[in-house]
Formats: structure tokens, sequence, C-alpha cells
């Protein structure tokens, strides 16, 4: 085996250039520089070499445009906004700026993960030049809500061929790559460079991968390959951090896949942090991959890598660290982005009423904030929250039907009937139980509306005569003059 310096440099940039893309790229960009608006995403895989390519055709440009490289970590309302006017030197606290400011072209990482109010301020702007990378192996919702033109290049995975020339060259051309060796490679990383670097470093300290004769030859290849797949890729590359490293990104990722460093700090005893020495491991996390960040904010570089360190730590002691964490941070008045976390650390416990409580109040914030994407997800988690919750009263059911009703209006702004509806459908069990006649017939006004908007008028008008008989029943007209109004203004009878 030789040293391990002497094992060729497989990360060099030069050999990840894939001309044809970066000739494609380079063009568009290049037809784009002059115009005055536009937003390209470049979508692929991590590991795919979005952001190499990117860099390569922008350093052809230097000299025609201004650029602003910008990365996403911190999904709490309006955060990238203020990031890109804390970059361009505006006060942050007037995000309307970006209305109708003046910015240089921006290339935004990790687009994928923005704001929504961040998105649409930045889409209300008719003069922003934009190109986001984004990872396809992550939800990007907001990607399918925009109403402007947005063109998109996809970035594919590496060919065989590819993979081929690029074994070829790291090695010098002195590699023995019969087909079978090439097929079981290109199969196991299926295109992706990033998993292939590791599975070869594999290969070498296995003594899979060796250097004979003046000759790199591979030996018993379909012996490894039977007992490895990508978790085993992963554990040999964070098998060689150092113990003291290891502990550290394991502690870390209790407190979540992104965080402000304020609140780690806050939390540190919790974790075993030594406050001291936080820094130093922070920027070896970057200098490792392990962690990417912009100026104020870090996260993990994506949800594998998070996950793997996270399930490090057994779920009992996991939960006792979210339970401790989440302790702290009620105590911390001052921090002004904790309801996000608190309701994190609380939803990984077993104290339902904490996390309903807390989720709560980052609700009403998100909605507030215009934040409506992510106000779906938490207010879907809350759902199952709410039905834990023991020894519930009418009166918490009430409460809890006026989020949902308040909810409705966000799933119809979203276009998203069916799920809106099946919640609803949930309510209508329980009221129908507590024979509470107002409530249902507010439940089925709002089921006859969802079906008016979608168009089944026949579903519709079912719901509606069923909320006008209570309303009759009950004798109350005023109650039915609003049913009235609301079907009118629908336009179904």
């Amino acid at each position: 085996l030789l040293a391990d310096s002497q094992f060729p440099k497989l990360d060099d940039p030069s050999l990840f250039i894939r001309h044809d893309l970066l000739q494609t790229l380079f063009d568009k960009l290049h037809f784009y520089i002059g115009e005055k608006s536009f937003f390209l995403l470049i979508r692929g895989k991590f590991g795919s070499g979005k952001t190499f390519l990117i860099h390569r055709a922008l350093s052809y440009l230097q000299s025609e445009t201004k650029t602003l490289e910008m990365k996403v970590v911190n999904q709490y309302p309006f955060a990238f906004a203020r990031d890109l006017l804390r970059s361009l030197g505006k006060p942050v606290e007037n995000t309307d700026l970006l209305d109708e400011l003046e910015v240089p072209l921006l290339f935004i990482k990790n687009i994928q993960r923005m704001d929504e109010p961040s998105w649409n301020l930045l889409l209300k702007n008719n003069k922003i030049r934009l190109i986001g990378t984004y990872d396809e192996d992550e939800p990007f919702p907001l990607r399918s809500s925009s109403a402007i033109p947005i063109e998109e290049i996809t970035i594919p995975p590496y060919t065989k061929d590819q993979i081929k020339q690029y074994l070829q060259k790291a090695f010098k051309y002195n590699l023995s790559l019969r087909a079978q060796h090439l097929n079981r490679l290109y199969n196991f990383c299926q295109g992706n460079l990033e998993i292939l670097i590791y599975l070869l470093k594999l290969c070498y300290k296995s003594h899979v991968l060796c250097f004979e004769k003046e000759h790199w030859t591979f030996h018993s290849l379909d012996h490894l390959f039977a007992s490895i797949d990508d978790s085993s890729v992963l554990n040999y590359r964070f098998s060689e951090f150092p113990p003291d490293f290891t502990a550290f990104a394991t502690k870390i990722s209790l407190y979540g896949f992104s965080f402000d460093i304020h609140n780690i700090e806050a939390v540190a005893s919790e974790l075993e942090l030594d406050p001291a020495s936080l820094n130093s491991y922070l920027e070896k996390a970057l200098e490792l991959s392990i962690l990417e960040k912009n100026a104020y904010d870090y996260s993990f570089i994506n949800k594998k890598v998070h996950s793997y360190f996270y399930q490090l730590t057994p779920k009992k002691e996991r939960i006792t660290a979210h339970l401790k964490i989440a302790r702290t941070l009620e105590k911390q008045t001052d921090l002004e982005t904790r309801f996000l976390p608190l309701f994190f650390h609380y939803s990984k416990t077993n104290d339902f009423l904490k996390a309903y409580s807390w989720g709560m109040k980052l609700l009403h914030l998100l909605i507030d904030q215009y934040s409506y994407t992510h106000a779906i997800e938490v207010f879907e988690q809350l759902i199952q929250f709410f039905y834990q919750i023991p020894h519930k009263q009418e009166s918490d059911h009430l409460d809890f039907y006026a989020v949902v009703s308040k909810m409705a209006k966000i799933y119809i702004f979203k276009g998203n009937y069916n799920q809106i509806i099946h919640i609803l459908k949930d309510q209508l069990d329980y009221f129908e139980n507590f024979k509470n006649p107002e409530i249902l017939s507010q439940i089925f006004l709002d089921l006859g509306r969802l079906f008016a908007i979608k168009g089944e008028l026949k579903n519709s008008r079912n719901w509606y005569e069923k909320a006008i008989q209570i309303s009759e029943s009950l004798d109350k007209p005023l109650m039915l003059k609003g049913i009235h109004e609301n079907i009118s203004m629908n336009y179904i009878f």
C-alpha cells in the first residue's frame, strides 16, 4: 500500500469539468447578462457539480457584471431578505426595500430552503437577476407556486463514459479498469461523483484498490460490494474524523438541521459543549464540509449528513436532550427566533401539550408574516399533537376549530383543497358526536365553499343545504342570512 499522500487527489476541480454542460451554462448566462431581469434555476442532486459549474461559468463573465453569492441557511420568515439587505449595506428592518432595490446579479445556493416572504419579495422586484441552485432530493414547494416565468436547467448525474474519463484522468491513465469494474462502480454511485470519491477511498483503505507493478488495480470488488451500501460510504468518510470532532457533530445535530449561533450558545451546557472551543469546532465542521454557513447561521451540508450524526445518539437520550434544550430556550425570552426551535424540540418529546402550545405561537407568527407554506407544514404537525393531548374539553376543540377555519383560507390560497377537506371532515366527526349545531353549520359552510371553489357544484350544494337545514331548525335568521350570502358569493344558486 502506498502512503496516503501518494493516493491520487480525487477532488481536484480540474477533473470535474463537463465541457458540454459548461458551454450550455455559459451560453445561457451570456444571453441573460444583458437582460433587465431573469430567474434561472440550476437543478441537480447533491454531488452533481452544480455549484462548481456555475462558478466556472460566472468566472468568464466577471468583467461584464457584478455578482453577489449567497447561501440560504435559515428558513425563518424574512431571514434571507434581511441577509441580503445586510450584504448590501442597507437597514435590515425595511424589507420592502427589496421591491425596487438595484442589486447585483444574485447567485443563491440552496434556494429550495428560502423562506416564503423573502421569495415573494424577490419575485416582486422587476429588476432582479437571479441564478439559484437547488438539490432535487429536498422539497421545493415554492417553485410550483411561482407565477413568474422561471427557466430551469437540470445538471444530470455523470454518465458512465464521464465516470470512466474521470477515473482515467484521476489515476493519470494508469488504472486497470475492466468493464465489469466500471459497471459496478457506476451502478453503485449512480453518476454521483461525491459518492464515487469516497467509494474509491474506501476501496483503497480496504485493499480492494491497490498499486501493483506500477499500475492501479482492483481486487475482489464484488466481495466489497456485497457488504456495503450508501451508509457504508458515509460511515467510512466519518470514521476518519477524530473522536472529539465526531462527538461535537453528534451533539450539535441534536439542536437541528440549521441553527443560529446565539441559540447554540444559549444551550451549550445542555449539549455538553465547551463555549470556549465552540468556534474552532464550527470552523473545523465547515472545513470538513459537514456544515455550511452564511454570514450568521449554520446548517448541515444536507439531510443525510445531519441524519447520520443525529442517529448516533440513542433515541431515549435524544428525547432527554431535546427536553433539556426546550426548557432552557423557554427561559431565553430575549431570543427573537425561539418559537421555531421550541416547537421543534418539544415535538421530539412526549410533551404534546408544550409542542402544541409553542407550535401554535409559531403558526400565528408564520401566518402574520405571510409564510403560508411553512405555516401549513407546522399546522399539519399540530393536528397530530392536538389529538394526543389528554383530557381535552369541548372549549379546546372549539378553539382548535377556529384555527382550522383560519387555515382553510390559506389552503384555498395555495390551491390545496383536498387536504383541508380531509381535515374539516375529521372535525365533523367530533362535533357531530357533541351535538354542537352552530359549529356543525360552520363546518358544512366551509366544506360547501371548498367544493364550490373546486368546481364540484353538486357536492357543494349538498354541504350548503345541510348548513341551511341546521340554521332553519335553530330559528336564527341572521345565521341563515349569512349562509345565503356566502352561497351567493360562490354563484351556486
